[in-house]
């Protein structure tokens, strides 16, 4: 495995940041400090973000179309009953298995403007974000 860190915000200040080397050889301890010290150690090195499953909202829907064209014009109007606030509030992103039902991640384009401009500040490239939730194990010795 490459070498990637894996880093979560402790406090939703964005003040205390906790991360974790993966790939290196004897494993790694987590580490917790700031963004800049986030910065110091992530140089050269992807940072996968994850954020609190209370800030991402997944979904499965059923949606009778194929192809990804269709799905992207499809989706808002498969989400609109299901949202308080307009679904154009939100930045959306999915999934379509070979199988009838789109996987869906919704978050607010506030936070996720919020989130890149906080990292992007600090000089962290960050190289993709996902909820904590799918890094719960979905059996012994695993994770999603």
């Amino acid at each position: 495995m490459a070498d990637r860190i894996l880093a979560r915000l402790v406090d939703q200040s964005g003040d205390c940041v906790q991360w974790l080397h993966l790939g290196t050889a004897n494993g790694s301890e987590p580490e917790q400090g700031t963004l800049q010290d986030l910065a110091t150690s992530a140089i050269n090195t992807p940072v996968t973000l994850l954020l609190p499953a209370a800030d991402v909202l997944l979904l499965a829907v059923d949606l009778p179309v194929k192809s990804a064209s269709q799905i992207q014009k499809a989706l808002p109007f498969a989400l609109e009953d299901l949202f308080a606030d307009d679904v154009e509030t939100c930045h959306l992103t999915w999934h379509h298995p070979p199988k009838d039902k789109v996987y869906v991640a919704a978050i607010s384009h506030e936070l996720m403007k919020a989130q890149l401009v906080r990292f992007d500040e600090a000089g962290i490239k960050l190289a993709a974000i996902y909820p904590e939730t799918l890094c719960l194990p979905y059996q012994d010795n695993s994770c999603s």
